[in-house]
């Protein structure tokens, strides 16, 4: 109530997180009271104190997905493209590949592809590490070797947990080992 006019403030009530973190406190945590309609929400360590301040320090459930959605970077990638690791010894070639992707190489439709790829429980989204061999020297063979190396310098480097958006879906990053044919495995996060 305002003290000034004998009012009642309009406070917007509280969901379930901020009671939870109103009820935590060691003070006088959350008092509330219905009156006509209003829901107020208040805490003071003086419960006689006159002009108790609402609580604003406890955030919402949408004010803490915005947050966790701040700090949650997604890198996006498209089929085809060269990535990096941080478990490179010999700059491999690692590349990421969609079933759509695949599709689009063989002019096939996507759509389909993905059906089928879902309904037989086949990734959709991948990551292959690109098979090498030894060679003699040949004409060419610095320019070819620097150009490699551009590449791989080039390419993003994904961390191990980082998220990823491949074909609009969320992934999240897990490296299984570079001894592998696919030494990143991508993990559909779930809404």
């Amino acid at each position: 109530m305002d003290n000034a006019t004998g009012q009642e403030k309009a406070i917007a009530p509280l969901d379930e997180d901020q009671l939870a973190c109103m009820a935590s406190r060691n003070n006088w945590a959350a008092v509330m009271y219905q009156d006509s309609g209003l829901v107020r929400n208040m805490t003071s360590t003086d419960p006689d104190a006159d002009g108790w301040e609402p609580v604003t320090d406890c955030q919402t459930t949408e004010e803490k997905r915005e947050a966790a959605a701040a700090k949650m970077q997604v890198i996006t990638l498209e089929h085809g493209q060269q990535i990096r690791t941080t478990m490179d010894r010999y700059q491999p070639r690692l590349s990421v590949y969609s079933v759509e992707g695949c599709a689009r190489d063989w002019e096939e439709d996507p759509a389909a592809n993905f059906d089928r790829a879902m309904r037989l429980s086949h990734p959709v989204a991948w990551v292959m590490l690109h098979s090498v061999s030894l060679e003699d020297d040949y004409p060419g063979k610095g320019a070819a070797a620097d150009k490699a190396r551009d590449e791989y310098n080039a390419a993003i480097l994904i961390n191990n947990g980082d998220t990823v958006k491949i074909e609009g879906r969320l992934y999240s990053v897990k490296y299984v080992g570079i001894r592998y044919a696919d030494p990143v495995h991508l993990v559909p996060v779930k809404k």
